[in-house]
């Protein structure tokens, strides 16, 4: 019925967005585009990352689609890529919360952005020109909207604790981690040993997050389904407009 309801009824925000490199275009979804996006989130994490087949349904689609915007990364008008935009006002209106727990929220500049569900099809991961096309995209975007923050939550693949935590522990030592925002996770992991750090442990797209100012906050949270850490990032809007 949800995924019915949004196909059909679903306002989306209107803008001349556009950017184009190529045969690769970034622009704001439109409802006709919703189908395709639930499908391709379906396809890389459910089949692709968990070897599932296809629902009756094949889509990947939860209550938070609802208030959300997506931006659409096309090739030759195809949708290859996808990002789903949420704001709010109160911390339950992002989907981080089912996860963590900011204590200090209220402290974050206001508006707040959370960039949810991110993902790219196979084919196009591949050099950096996708990310950094959708990356154009999301600034032009927060740009309308006067965003001040960005949130989110990156994928850490894996179930070796000792790993994430030699990840968090060179974050804290090099700048990477902000402790004076109190992300904490709403299942912990419990204290124990790390491995020794090494650059290839830093997920790709943490590590280009990074590049763009994002910090890292609180601790990370396993996630048993996707057998997946979580970790919580933010990204101070002044820091992006420098970049783009």
């Amino acid at each position: 019925m949800l995924y019915k309801t949004l196909c059909a009824f679903k306002p989306l925000r209107k803008s001349d967005m556009k950017i184009t490199k190529g045969a690769l275009t970034v622009r704001l979804a439109k409802r006709e585009d919703l189908k395709k996006i639930y499908r391709l989130r379906f396809d890389c994490f459910y089949k692709e990352y968990l070897g599932l087949p296809d629902s009756v349904t094949g889509v990947d689609i939860n209550r938070y689609d609802i208030f959300a915007n997506y931006l659409v990364l096309t090739d030759h008008e195809k949708i290859v890529g996808t990002y789903r935009l949420l704001t709010g006002h109160k911390q339950k209106d992002f989907s981080f919360s089912e996860t963590f727990e900011c204590l200090n929220f209220d402290s974050l500049k206001t508006p707040i952005v959370e960039l949810s569900r991110a993902c790219i099809a196979p084919s196009h991961r591949n050099g950096p020109l996708p990310v950094l096309l959708l990356w154009r995209g999301l600034a032009a975007y927060l740009r309308e909207l006067g965003a001040k923050t960005l949130v989110g939550r990156v994928s850490m693949a894996g179930d070796d604790p000792t790993i994430v935590r030699a990840l968090y522990k060179h974050l804290r030592e090099t700048g990477g981690h902000r402790s004076d925002i109190l992300a904490v996770p709403r299942k912990p992991l419990e204290e124990g040993p790390h491995a020794e750090f090494v650059p290839e442990m830093v997920p790709s797209i943490l590590r280009s997050y990074l590049r763009l100012g994002a910090k890292v906050a609180g601790d990370s949270c396993f996630d048993p389904i996707l057998r997946c850490f979580d970790i919580f990032t933010l990204l101070d809007m002044e820091e992006l407009s420098h970049k783009f």
